[in-house]
């Protein structure tokens, strides 16, 4: 009865860990054997009614139809050639695909591609690093310090606008965003700034006129148009120690956002990026600092006080995984996450958007990160995060696939009530070759993980 018992609740956890569908696209296996795609960097992900355009460090434009076909726009169909297609931002219309590359402004629709830069137009550098569509007028940086340029899309007709010298420039590192918001004006990243453009005058936020402090950088933004309202992610530098915090705009002052109230260790994570969906929720990627976590851990959606971690499908994530580029919410509720090495992954997150509206999600009282190494000879450690009120009542034990009790590790745990995290070292001998289970209970809930044994 209890290995019956036993097998019930571990068929219920690996069900409620698993239950999530998701897809995986990797462009890799599609263009084999050419060797110069080896990954699938996103550095932009945007979407129109029916395809998916993906940026790529590997070169050109990724694009998934709605069959989940996949197509390529590179050297060999565009005037971009193979040395000068990597695309650092990318933009869509209904008609049109504009990209930013190394070579020049990429336009392209049905019936014409065309590639625009300093030498045929009045671009005034070919770089071009960050882009944001506004309507018919496309806004442009490139790497020309101190001037931004606006393109009409119809006209290509280009006009520059010079920065002044003590406003922060754009951050040109790919991956970085310019945004247009519901009033038409222009907001990027500068360098250890924030500008608004509304094209004829600039305001900025640095360390000068603003709480933000020295060196302290701003890594992501993303803008709510449900809610008019920007958030910027930054990270702030003591002694060589990075800490996060969360800023927006209130009645043109800088100031800190009630997300900092939120439990979610923002001076221990770094927000890799951000992004709303059309109803308002956000979603953060970040991770540890010191680098030596699971970043695929960390990975969540926020709506008011509420958020709910997503899980993603680590089974899938093979052991040189490095965390997500970049991700995006289409119109349909689908998460689509760019990935270093394994391509773009996507999930529909309907249900998840419902569970957050009906009732407040804090941290789960238990969360088992990983058993590693996984598979085991001898030595494995888990580490695992439990709700400090309830740790004296903690139980770490480990089972065969029999439900069989194999072994208690409870009185080996290395706890911090901080950070609400610990680990324990454990070895496993005399025991055969297979699969094994480790629960991890308290007064209020039940966590288990498999992991496999070999010799």
């Amino acid at each position: 009865m209890k290995s019956v018992l036993f097998t019930f609740i571990l068929l219920f956890n690996c069900l409620s860990m698993y239950s999530r569908d998701w897809n995986v696209y990797h462009p890799k296996r599609n263009f084999e054997p050419d060797s110069s795609y080896f990954l699938c960097k996103v550095t932009t992900i945007l979407s129109n009614s029916k395809n998916i355009y993906f940026s790529s460090w590997a070169g050109g434009i990724d694009i998934l139809d709605e069959n989940a076909k996949w197509s390529r726009l590179d050297y060999r169909n565009t005037p971009l050639d193979i040395y000068n297609d990597f695309i650092t931002d990318l933009k869509v219309d209904e008609d049109n695909i504009y990209a930013g590359s190394r070579y020049g402004l990429l336009f392209i629709n049905n019936s014409d591609t065309l590639l625009i830069n300093d030498t045929n137009s009045d671009l005034p550098n070919q770089y071009v690093t960050n882009l944001a569509l506004n309507n018919n007028d496309l806004w442009i940086s490139t790497q020309k310090y101190y001037i931004l340029s606006k393109m009409n899309v119809k006209t290509k007709e280009i006009t520059n606008f010079d920065i002044p010298s003590h406003v922060p420039i754009p951050n040109y590192n790919s991956g970085h965003r310019m945004i247009v918001d519901n009033n038409g004006l222009l907001w990027y990243i500068g360098v250890r700034g924030i500008v608004c453009f509304d094209g004829h005058d600039f305001k900025y936020w640095d360390s000068t006129n603003s709480i933000l402090l020295h060196k302290e950088e701003i890594n992501s933004f993303d803008y709510d148009t449900k809610s008019n309202k920007f958030i910027f992610f930054s990270s702030k530098f003591t002694d060589n120690i990075g800490k996060s915090r969360v800023l927006t705009i209130k009645n043109n002052e800088l100031v800190e956002d009630e997300l900092n109230n939120l439990n979610l260790e923002w001076d221990k994570n770094l927000i890799l990026f951000a992004t709303f969906d059309s109803d308002g929720y956000l979603y953060l990627g970040y991770r540890k600092q010191d680098f030596g976590g699971s970043p695929r851990d960390k990975f969540i959606m926020i709506s008011g006080d509420k958020w709910q971690y997503i899980d993603l499908p680590l089974e899938l994530l093979n052991i040189d995984f490095i965390p997500y580029e970049t991700f995006f919410v289409d119109n349909n509720d689908n998460l689509w996450i760019g990935t270093s090495q394994n391509g773009v992954l996507m999930s529909n997150i309907k249900d998840l958007k419902t569970s957050v509206e009906n009732q407040v999600l804090n941290l789960p009282d238990i969360w088992i990160r990983k058993v590693s190494p996984n598979p085991i000879k001898s030595k494995a450690r888990v580490n695992f995060f439990c709700e400090p009120s309830l740790y004296s009542s903690i139980s770490i034990k480990i089972f065969n696939s029999q439900g069989e009790f194999i072994k208690d590790i409870s009185n080996d745990v290395n706890y911090d009530p901080n950070s609400a995290t610990g680990f324990v070292d454990f070895q496993i001998e005399n025991v055969p070759q297979g699969t094994y289970y480790l629960n991890i209970s308290t007064l209020k809930e039940s966590k288990t993980i498999q992991f496999e044994i070999i010799k």
